[in-house]
């Protein structure tokens, strides 16, 4: 898999993949980079943290390691400001 120019951004609150000029093995997301890591047993690319994390895991406990949470693929019943009609309302 060629990683050159991978970068990730930021787009109606959801993470995507797009081509851009780069060194192909680092990510920067909201402030923070990331390098990308190939498994050599199945050939996908991993960041090496958690989105959000400001360092690799130390330990188990280790909560500078956590992040952020995310639901990939989650959208929204409605957009910022709105509500759904309830039955009878």
């Amino acid at each position: 898999m060629d990683l050159g120019a991978l970068a990730w951004v930021e787009r109606s609150n959801k993470i995507m993949v797009e081509r851009e000029g780069g060194d192909g093995n680092t990510i920067s997301f909201k402030g923070l980079t990331y390098k990308l890591v190939t498994s050599p047993d199945t050939g996908r690319v991993w960041l090496d943290r958690n989105l959000g994390a400001t360092q690799v895991a130390t330990s188990p406990n280790d909560s500078a390691a956590y992040g952020d949470y995310y639901e990939f693929g989650r959208d929204d019943i409605c957009p910022a400001g709105f509500s759904v009609q309830l039955r009878g309302s």
